[in-house]
């Protein structure tokens, strides 16, 4: 080799890597901190729209949730009302069967007196009056007699047959039917309330046969009276709800009375003309607001907050109406702690920002002198080698009776020359990945179309193409006596790397699929993580320049993972037509490739299956295998890598 091309290859080696990782640093680390204060900027005004649409949503989640709750409670109100009902009729009966065997026991042998026995029942379920005065138990006869009527004694002994509800319905019939079917069944009928005939209402009775005075014994209730307990009972649940800092359920009726606040000296008020501090009408504008505007959100200043120490402070709830009830349910949260929130989480956010520009300048330095470093003691070794063999050449020239020993110093020169290659090969990719990545970065800056996540995105693979550079001069001097140790780490982001440190060497005709199942989605892995990330690199790179050269439509890469007991299976499959059986044996031999010399050196494969058995204390075999793409059939090589977990 001419001593001037030597001396210019050396130089070149030593100098040019070191000015393009400084340029390239300080060009990455001005773009990162002017991408930082941008997207500050824009974090802010997406927090207040976050923080706003969170409080919001939740509000009228509150809001829904005690809305559903009395839907679902009204649904079942009859259903509830007739097992209440029947209940009360089956103690009735069972405490007039207790009474009326006790008699037969007294009796014995003797005939029982039948008049006794109605005597003793009747009186005994007279006393029982329950429902706040509502409710009674009455007995009618097969003939439509009425035998107990606890609360209209005038009624007793009459024959109420043809007794009429306000609708003409004649439902003492009902119960002379069930008596004679002795059976048991509801009604419904509409009735008078505290002998007010002027208006009816609905209600719901049960009867059940008694044998012993062949008569029915019943009671009954109103729905409208069974409604209004069960509102007292929803509005005492409601009433305890709390979330969140100062969170609370509030409702109103149409007329302006509180029936639900955390403030209990508010309930039962009529709050409709009431007026603030500021002579503003707060319940009269939230009762128009809610008949002109249901389930929607109103902005308001609210005159009571349980936690501020303002009179006042602006509001902004979310109103639902429930029309069966009138009721006007709302909850809604206070603007000043929304502002708190937000100026807290601005604090932090700035506080990250200033963190991640140190940690830039930091990393940008480090990175640099590593970098720097290691380009240096490659040169220098280069440089050591390039020497060492510039003297033997020189020393072999001197003689020609040593010719033999000249031939074989160019071949050592030559196989040198190849792991420069071999060298430059690795390299060539990720160095043009960082080429390509930088000048679409400055473009994009140049044309005001840089993305946060874009930059983060490049950011990351250059990274991982920079580590890459490194690792590879690594496993190239350090191949069988690694210094590396080993780590854990996930294998579905160690196959996530490979794949995008491989983009560049693809097209858009060509899609990877990585197949991940719940079992291998967290699954970690103690091993030399670099060293995987090459075997995976050389792997896909055979495979895309294979479906490059390939004539299908469909192109199509895809990776699988499966956990074998205590060892890990990684599966890479191609639909590029597979390996020819004549040389499928030989691809894992050193320099075997099926390449133009100018394209492939047949290190790759050789290096990947030297890693795996040596440093990975795994194995890696090919097959020829069936590959289905969009439900088609190809024909392609697949790649199955095994290593201990």
């Amino acid at each position: 080799m001419n001593i001037n091309n030597s001396e210019k290859i050396l130089n070149f080696v030593k100098y040019a890597p070191i000015l393009f990782i400084i340029v390239l640093v300080f060009t990455i680390t001005e773009i990162i901190l002017y991408s930082k204060e941008r997207s500050f900027n824009e974090e802010i005004k997406r927090l207040e729209t976050t923080y706003l649409e969170q409080n919001k949503s939740r509000v009228k989640e509150e809001v829904q949730k005690v809305y559903n709750s009395i839907v679902e409670e009204k649904k079942l109100i009859e259903q509830k009302l007739k097992k209440e009902i029947k209940n009360r009729v089956y103690e009735a009966h069972n405490l007039a069967t207790n009474l009326y065997n006790y008699e037969l026991k007294l009796k014995r042998d003797e005939l029982i007196d039948t008049e006794h026995v109605r005597k003793s029942i009747t009186n005994a379920l007279s006393s029982f009056i329950f429902n706040q005065g509502r409710g009674y138990f009455f007995i009618v006869d097969a003939d439509g007699t009425n035998l107990l009527q606890p609360l209209n004694k005038e009624l007793e002994g009459q024959n109420l047959l043809n007794m009429e509800d306000k609708m003409g319905y004649k439902f003492v019939k009902k119960i002379v039917k069930t008596t004679k079917e002795k059976s048991e069944n509801y009604d419904t009928y509409y009735w008078y309330k505290n002998g007010d005939i002027s208006q009816s209402y609905k209600k719901i009775s049960f009867y059940k046969y008694f044998e012993p005075l062949n008569a029915s014994i019943g009671t009954g209730e109103y729905i409208v009276a069974f409604e209004n307990e069960l509102k007292q009972r929803l509005l005492e649940k409601i009433r305890k709800i709390r979330y969140g800092k100062d969170g609370y359920i509030f409702i109103y009726d149409s007329k302006g009375k509180c029936l639900s606040h955390y403030k209990k000296d508010l309930i039962g008020l009529n709050r409709l003309d009431f007026k603030d501090k500021n002579g503003k009408e707060t319940v009269k504008e939230l009762v128009t607001f809610a008949k002109e505007m249901s389930d929607t959100f109103m902005v308001y200043d609210a005159t009571i907050q349980p936690s501020s120490v303002f009179n006042s402070s602006r509001k902004i709830s979310f109103i639902k109406t429930y029309e069966p009830w009138d009721w006007i349910i709302g909850t809604g949260f206070y603007l000043e702690d929304l502002n708190n929130e937000i100026q807290l989480k601005k604090q932090n956010l700035l506080k990250e920002k200033e963190e991640d520009i140190r940690n830039i300048l930091i990393a940008s330095v480090l990175l640099s002198i590593f970098f720097i470093t290691i380009s240096f003691l490659i040169s220098k070794s280069l440089k050591r080698i390039f020497r060492r063999y510039e003297d033997d050449i020189k020393k072999q020239t001197q003689s020609l009776i040593e010719n033999e020993k000249i031939l074989t110093q160019q071949s050592k020169m030559a196989a040198m020359g190849e792991m420069i290659g071999n060298i430059a090969h690795q390299w060539r990719q990720p160095l043009s990945l960082i080429r390509t990545i930088s000048t679409g970065i400055k473009l994009e800056n140049e044309m005001k179309t840089l993305k946060c996540e874009s930059l983060d995105e490049s950011m990351l693979k250059i990274d991982e193409a920079v580590k890459y550079l490194s690792n590879t001069i690594d496993d190239f001097r350090d191949f069988y006596s690694p210094k590396t140790e080993k780590s854990s780490f996930y294998i579905v982001d160690v196959l996530e790397r490979a794949i995008n440190l491989t983009e560049s060497k693809s097209n858009n005709k060509i899609r990877i699929t990585l197949n991940v199942s719940k079992e291998t989605q967290d699954l970690k892995v103690l091993s030399y993580e670099n060293h995987l990330v090459q075997c995976i690199i050389n792997i896909l790179n055979n495979a895309k320049d294979e479906l490059m050269k390939n004539s299908n439509e469909i192109k199509a890469i895809l990776i699988s993972i499966k956990k074998e007991g205590s060892n890990l299976q990684i599966v890479i499959k191609d639909n590029a037509g597979g390996i020819a059986e004549n040389i499928i044996d030989r691809i894992f031999e050193p320099y075997f490739t099926t390449k133009h010399k100018s394209k492939g050196t047949g290190i790759g494969l050789y290096m990947t299956k030297q890693i795996i058995s040596k440093h990975l204390s795994g194995d890696i075999k090919v097959n020829n295998c069936d590959v289905y793409c969009n439900s088609k059939k190809f024909t392609g090589a697949q790649f199955t890598i095994t290593i201990p977990v």
